[in-house]
């Protein structure tokens, strides 16, 4: 498995059903379950596309921003913060600063590739890794829908 990946790579892939009046509203309410949803679903460009995960567990709000380039299904996720949901939201800066260097790398004109952006988001003390998930995510269907290749399509959270 590629362990590397050129963000404005051009991969075929098999085309895929488009997503019916999918939005990034609607990829927010698509998502929520009982321990979490996400949020901020953003076009970085080149076949790349941006979220957060937010989930709740024991009163601590936990959050990943997740890159994910949906031709490959590769996704750079990082640990962007956590909130104890007593007023402290020193996660804040943290996601923007994320997000700052997930676009820088999506708009680079030379080759960038997950390892060069884990190695940005550590140079901010922000922890990263790659995950594969096991199916098209809502950002890809809004967004990339002719880019799923042989993963199952998103279906909406019951």
């Amino acid at each position: 498995m590629m362990r590397q990946l050129c963000l404005s790579a051009a991969i075929g892939a098999a085309l895929a059903a488009p997503a019916a009046a999918l939005t990034a509203q609607g990829c927010a309410e698509a998502t929520v379950t009982p321990w979490g949803w996400e949020d901020r679903h953003r076009d970085l460009g080149h076949g790349s596309a941006f979220f957060e995960e937010w989930a709740v567990a024991q009163s601590v709000q936990y959050t990943r921003s997740v890159l994910i380039h949906c031709a490959s299904g590769q996704a750079l996720v990082a640990f962007s913060g956590t909130n104890d949901l007593n007023g402290k939201l020193d996660y804040v800066a943290a996601q923007d600063a994320v997000l700052q260097v997930f676009q820088a790398a999506a708009d680079a004109p030379e080759v960038v590739t997950f390892a060069d952006i884990a190695g940005e988001l550590a140079g901010i003390e922000i922890d990263s890794r790659v995950e594969v998930p096991e199916a098209e995510t809502c950002a890809c269907a809004l967004f990339y829908p002719d880019q799923r290749g042989p993963r199952p399509a998103f279906e909406a959270a019951q």
